[in-house]
């Protein structure tokens, strides 16, 4: 399968690198993307270097192969990415999704000693919602319906808001 990937600079100074699904038409202004990786870049003006790094575009996206839609009026420039820059974006992408594999894995896996330091932490109330929320997790992963509000934080505020 031949991939399409390319380099866009948004209209908001945001320059991502991603693989193009399916491009925008007349009918339809959005380009459906995935694999959306941020170019982070930090020069040292003194020694003359620039170095660039790639994250995650959008947080809280646990799948990066998750499917994203751009609005093609907000992109400004586009172009193929050099073979290096599509080198080490390919790196960086396995790297993340490899963290986001471990970071599961993690969660599955809690010691009885990491669950009793939570229990120091957290008062029962708190703590029995916690226990209910890894058991949530733990259902969404194993079940193959899609989840709809995985991405959603929870809010339950102390007290009142001001």
């Amino acid at each position: 399968m031949i991939y399409d990937y390319k380099q866009f600079k948004m209209s908001n100074d945001d320059e991502i690198l991603c693989e193009v699904i399916e491009w925008n038409n007349e009918e339809n202004d959005a380009l459906i993307v995935r694999n959306v990786m941020r170019v982070v870049q930090v020069e040292d003006f003194e020694k003359g270097i620039r170095f660039y790094a790639f994250r995650p575009w959008m947080g809280f996206i646990e799948d990066p192969a998750e499917l994203h839609t751009i609005n093609s009026g907000h992109i400004i420039a586009e172009i193929n990415p050099s073979k290096e820059l599509l080198k080490h974006y390919l790196k960086s992408l396995k790297e993340t999704t490899d963290q986001i594999a471990n970071r599961k894995t993690a969660r599955k896996n809690m010691s009885l000693d990491e669950l009793q330091s939570k229990m120091k932490i957290l008062d029962e109330d708190e703590f029995e919602e916690y226990l209910e929320q890894l058991a949530e997790l733990a259902d969404m992963e194993d079940s193959d319906e899609p989840n709809i509000v995985g991405n959603v934080i929870k809010f339950k505020p102390k007290g009142t808001l001001h």
